[in-house]
């Protein structure tokens, strides 16, 4: 009988795997602004909107969503999905500039692929457990971590502002696309990812969406949220790095990898709202 190859070793596997998630990080090190990470809570917008002088309508997010993150380097790529827990927007058709939401995504749902079997032949792009069981690792998810911490680095909350560079300020307003009226402009937002804040400038386009018989001045039966730009998540600045099942750091590869890695994880994606019963 032919010896068994290495890599089919389970021992051999996962520090395969560990060590190619260390060397990805840092074949995409960039250098640090020396800013130290924000660890305050997050907190939710404190400005009040008077329901008296506003219509404000609610939206929540349907089931099973996600979006999609991307690792680059020279030495091949990973991509990965975020599931959504649940998310809600606020917002005014007739006065976009006010609208708020807040995303909760589920990191211990999250699942990763290597991105360069998609070049290898037309091969199936499919889940590969053993980066996923990595990832998990680095996000303080591992197998062997104490419920309670577990429960609280799974979670990520990201609280967004939209107002800015509107291409118009109302529905009304927005430029006719199929079926819908569509918005661009900019989302002010901070990310919540274990225990550390990190502020974002997001650009983002609405498309509202009318029932058949509800025209442009009512409120829209649906909002389609799509990011206009991949947007930067620096893995450094939320204490993402390389840690075993334990949650432990792993002092050699995070030594490797040194304080100026910054390896940044590009998100992609969509969200599709439904309105709220009142």
């Amino acid at each position: 009988m032919a010896p068994k190859p290495p890599w089919l070793d389970p021992c051999w596997s996962g520090l395969a795997v560990s060590g190619y998630l260390a060397l990805l990080a840092l074949s995409g090190c960039e250098t640090s602004d020396g800013k130290p990470p924000r660890s305050e809570p997050w907190r939710k917008d404190e400005v009040a909107l008077s329901r008296t002088e506003r219509k404000l309508d609610h939206y929540r997010a349907e089931r099973g969503q996600f979006l999609t993150f991307t690792l680059k380097s020279k030495q091949g790529a990973l991509r990965g999905r975020i599931p959504l827990s649940g998310a809600e927007l606020t917002v005014d058709p007739r006065s976009l500039d006010h609208s708020r939401g807040e995303l909760v995504f589920d990191l211990a749902g999250l699942s990763v692929q290597d991105a360069s079997a998609e070049h290898e032949g037309g091969a199936a792009f499919t889940e590969d457990p053993l980066l996923t069981r990595a990832a998990r690792a680095w996000l303080s998810l591992g197998s062997e971590v104490p419920q309670k911490d577990h429960a609280e680095a799974r979670k990520a909350r990201f609280g967004i502002r939209l107002g800015r560079e509107l291409s118009s300020h109302s529905m009304v307003g927005g430029k006719a696309v199929a079926s819908a009226r569509r918005v661009s402009g900019i989302a002010d937002g901070d990310l919540l990812l274990l225990g550390r804040e990190v502020s974002h400038v997001v650009k983002v386009e609405l498309d509202f969406l009318s029932s058949p018989g509800e025209g442009a001045q009512g409120a829209p039966a649906s909002i389609v949220v799509r990011l206009a730009e991949a947007e930067a998540v620096p893995l450094s600045e939320h204490g993402i790095l390389p840690r075993d099942e334990r949650g432990a750091a792993l002092a050699e590869e995070v030594l490797a990898l040194g304080r100026r890695a910054n390896l940044r994880a590009l998100v992609t994606g969509s969200l599709s709202f439904v309105r709220a019963a009142p």
